[in-house]
C-alpha cells in the first residue's frame, strides 16, 4: 500500500528536505578543545561520525536533477539487496 500522501511534497517540505544533509565530523579519543573547535592530535588515527545538518537556502546556486530508467533502479535495488544479504550470510 503506497498512498499519494507518502510521496507527494509541498514546496515547503521539498525545500526542507533539499536543505537537509549529513556530513562527516572527525572524532578521536585524544582531542584538544579550544573554544568550540575540536582539533584532533596528528598522531592519533581519527574516526568520523555522521552529523545531520540543515543548510541555509542562500547557499544553493544550482541544482542537478537526474532521471533514470526505472529498470535501472530495479537492477540497482536488486544488487543492493543482494549485497546486504551477503553481509548477513543470508543466502536463503
Amino acid at each position: 500500500d503506497c498512498p499519494p500522501k507518502r510521496y507527494l511534497e509541498t514546496w515547503q517540505s521539498f525545500l526542507k528536505e533539499c536543505l537537509s544533509g549529513s556530513r562527516s565530523i572527525p572524532v578521536s579519543d585524544n582531542t584538544q578543545q579550544s573554544s568550540s573547535i575540536v582539533t584532533p592530535q596528528p598522531s592519533i588515527q581519527t574516526k568520523h561520525k555522521k552529523a545531520f545538518t540543515t543548510y541555509h537556502p542562500s547557499l544553493v546556486k544550482k541544482a542537478v536533477h537526474l532521471l533514470r530508467n526505472p529498470f535501472d533502479n530495479l537492477v540497482s535495488r536488486f544488487h543492493h539487496e543482494l549485497k546486504e544479504h551477503a553481509k548477513r550470510s543470508d543466502t536463503a
